[in-house]
């Protein structure tokens, strides 16, 4: 058994000391959970340590013991108990340590020990005093909930909602609860309860009076929520133009509805008189409390999973077995999930406009697909009915019957024929090149002009979906000449490198991200969305057959660029009929012709790039070519790049390829990274998104980077010329970088304003502090030197 352990296990651990103290004693600490229920909950070795311990208190505060009292606990240890009340713990928990270092003390614990801090408390108070300690877990409602069939892993945070009172009532715990519903996630509320508490008046008196005891029923924790939600409801903002049923109906969306969510009232778990109810709040709260039985109370509130895809069949059928209308309850699970019939109206579907069709697809997210799938089947099934003058209900369909079978089999068979329109990795066809092209030099790569062997393309259209992928040599496409992406720019495209280590492996970085943001632009443009998971696929094996093609050199790599256009004949201002999504790969070196040397930036707000509500946040063809004269422009006077300007205080907004950051000085000397908050005007960069995450872990501790001052600021907000003009003249602007996929990193050594140049330091390598910190951290994930999750092995 190890010593001063951290007893995360049934033996403790084991922890250092600061101090080289050596302890010969054999007493012990022991913290022991007794279950939930009855004293036979003990385990065999908590009896053991029980009976050997000099002394046994019972905490009696945080939690009871449902069907039995302490003489019971008496009787079956065999042990005198003492009762640790609130008061107790709070002033005296210091006496029970003391006497651990002269003989054994036991402290049980109702359930499990680390069901509440105050207990972990202690430990950390027995590591200070050098006290050895061991801990013996039991069952806890954290896993006991589990009896109600429900499959624990789809939990979110619990919450323990407590008692109102006419001058406190916190709602911090109710964000938790709708954080995990629209996460998907399950609830535990954890139910008040009042033990040995002073009414104020007494407390201030300094009166030992207590009140009665009091446990929170199911009946009350719905009441307090219920009001929350209400008092929300009533102060949610009106926008311009919208009446009551319309903020009704956008507040609805956002929220946990009590008609509508099912939950589980988990009353008394583990004893001889558990109960379950299974129903909506708006049914609990109609029940008599009574009907919920005695302390102790717990909710679990299910989240919001469309078609309730975390519930497996297992867990629709406990629940149903315990709800209060099972037949509510099973249309609940199975037929109608959140939200299905907002979304049937919100997307207009109908018999003849199937979800798959251009301006609707969600074949991203196969569960909402198969939300929206049933939606049609219901759609049309109930069209059907309407021919002949009637109409069924959803919750009418009885399980097991004709027409439950039916609709189950129509159902099925929309849902094969999403697969099929979807993306199939398994479909790819290989076509290699028999006439393959001669490799360039590292040293002679110029950005974007080189090209590989082969290039992957998958067409869509909106009868047939998406085509069976094929990877084929690279060469030119026909196209219409009034196709939609010639006629009006109809397109979109990524950015990312693929790298090659000295081994041969061959890693993207953050591959997702840029199949996140790809879906994103494309809905942008009312295209259909993709499996991102699949195209990265199939990227992958593009990327295998090139690896070639990979230069080895430092700050050289692979350039993919993902594109989908829209190639649909035909004029008229809409979405395109048909798609195509097409993947070339291009070796390169160094984005700029300065290579990894600081770059000059042109400030203009002459010109601009993106607008509020517009599409700069988006990585549309579209968005490039009016920046063409400006860069021209720029160039003629001496600058690589433009930094955009926008607003009447010229705030800066982003460089033409990359996203900024601005490090900055106070009066007192205190650094701060300074990067422009993401809106409709900036494109959400990759690169920018690392490099913030690498600055956090570093500040709080998780993850340093040598170089770096451990203390400095990193703030996303808005910097304007002005600022930056005033930093430059009190010697207080440090330094300025960019961030993106093609630039990776790049300083910047003066930025043109208004006729004049402001100048900032750089390193004598050519990058800033932090740029040059960046650059190496952000290169060694990209090429494996550092490990990380960020580099997907292809």
């Amino acid at each position: 058994m190890g010593r001063f352990g951290c007893g995360l296990n049934s033996a403790a651990g084991s922890l250092t000391l600061l101090e080289n103290d050596v302890i010969s004693k054999t007493s012990m600490f022991y913290l022991i959970g007794i279950g939930m229920s009855s004293p036979e909950d003990i385990t065999l070795k908590g009896l053991k340590t029980i009976q050997a311990s000099k002394k046994v208190y019972l905490e009696g505060y945080t939690s009871i013991l449902i069907d039995s009292q302490v003489e019971d606990l008496q009787a079956l240890y065999n042990k005198d108990i003492i009762l640790a009340d609130r008061d107790f713990i709070e002033t005296r928990s210091d006496e029970i340590l003391d006497e651990a270092t002269e003989e054994d003390v036991s402290l049980l614990v109702v359930g499990d020990p680390f069901g509440a801090t105050t207990h972990a408390d202690l430990l950390l108070r027995c590591i200070k005093k050098g006290i050895q300690y061991e801990v013996i877990h039991n069952v806890s409602i954290l896993n006991a909930i589990g009896s109600i069939g429900i499959n624990l892993y789809h939990f979110g945070q619990t919450v323990s909602i407590p008692f109102f009172n006419s001058n406190w009532r916190p709602k911090s715990w109710f964000k938790k609860i709708n954080d995990n519903f629209g996460l998907g996630l399950h609830t535990l509320c954890l139910l008040d309860i009042k033990v040995k508490e002073q009414s104020d008046e007494n407390l201030a008196r300094g009166r030992k009076i207590y009140e009665k005891p009091r446990y929170m029923t199911i009946t009350t924790a719905v009441e307090q929520i219920m009001s929350i939600i209400e008092e929300m409801k009533q102060s949610e903002p009106t926008k311009e133009g919208e009446d009551e049923e319309q903020v009704e109906e956008r507040y609805t969306n956002r929220l946990i509805d009590p008609d509508r969510i099912l939950c589980i009232a988990a009353c008394r778990v583990t004893s001889k008189t558990q109960k379950f109810l299974v129903g909506s709040m708006s049914e609990f709260a109609k029940l008599e409390p009574e009907q919920f039985g005695g302390p102790l109370h717990s909710l679990i509130i299910l989240g919001d999973d469309p078609c309730r895809k975390n519930l497996n069949p297992v867990e629709i059928e406990f629940l149903s077995g315990f709800a209060i209308d099972k037949q509510s309850c099973y249309s609940q699970c199975v037929y109608m999930p959140t939200g299905i019939m907002p979304s049937l109206i919100a997307d207009n579907l109908s018999p003849s406009n199937p979800p798959w069709s251009t301006d609707h697809s969600t074949m991203d997210n196969p569960e909402k697909e198969n939300q929206r799938l049933l939606a049609w089947t219901i759609c049309r099934f109930n069209q059907s009915l309407l021919k002949r003058k009637t109409f069924c209900p959803l919750d009418t369909i009885i399980p097991g019957s004709t027409l439950h079978h039916s609709l189950s089999r129509s159902h099925r068979k929309l849902s094969q024929s999403a697969v099929a329109m979807n993306i199939q990795v398994s479909d790819l066809v290989v076509k290699t090149t028999d006439k393959p092209r001669a490799k360039v030099p590292a040293s002679e790569l110029k950005f974007g002009q080189t090209f590989t062997d082969h290039m992957l393309m998958i067409k869509w259209s909106k009868q047939n979906g998406w085509e069976a992928p094929e990877i084929k040599p690279y060469g030119n496409m026909e196209i219409d000449p009034s196709a939609a992406v010639l006629q009006y720019a109809t397109c979109l495209f990524e950015g990312m490198k693929a790298y090659k280590s000295s081994d041969g492996t061959i890693r993207l970085f953050r591959p997702e991200m840029n199949m996140k943001r790809m879906n994103q632009s494309a809905r942008r443009l009312a295209f259909p969305s993709f499996d991102g998971d699949r195209v990265l696929e199939l990227i992958k094996k593009l990327v295998e057959l090139e690896g070639q093609w990979i230069p080895t050199e430092p700050g050289h790599s692979l350039y993919v660029r993902p594109t989908i256009i829209g190639t649909g004949a035909g004029l008229g201002v809409g979405p395109p009929s048909e798609l195509t999504l097409f993947v070339i790969c291009s070796p390169v070196g160094p984005y700029y012709r300065t290579g990894f040397k600081p770059v000059s930036l042109l400030a203009s707000s002459k010109y601009c790039r993106a607008w509020p509500g517009g599409s700069g946040a988006f990585k549309l063809g579209a968005n490039y070519p009016t920046g063409f004269l400006p860069q021209m422009e720029a160039n003629n006077d001496g600058y690589e790049q433009i930094l955009w300007l926008f607003g009447e205080n010229d705030n800066l907004t982003e460089v033409g390829t990359m996203n900024l950051f601005v490090a900055l000085e106070d009066a007192s000397g205190t650094l701060e990274l300074v990067t422009p908050p993401l809106d409709d005007k900036i494109l959400p960069g990759v690169t920018r998104d690392s490099v913030l995450e690498l600055l956090r872990d570093h500040l709080n501790g998780s993850q340093r980077l040598d170089g770096l001052p451990t203390k400095f600021k990193v703030s996303e907000r808005p910097i304007t010329m002005i600022e930056m003009l005033e930093k430059s003249r009190t010697g207080h602007l440090k330094e300025v970088f960019g961030t993106g996929t093609a630039a990776i990193v790049s300083s910047v050594e003066r930025i043109g304003y208004k006729g004049k140049d402001i100048h900032i330091p750089v390193g004598p390598s050519g990058l800033g502090l932090f740029a040059s910190v960046v650059q190496r951290e952000i290169l060694g994930r990209q090429t494996g030197e550092i490990p990380s999750d960020w580099a997907v092995v292809v």
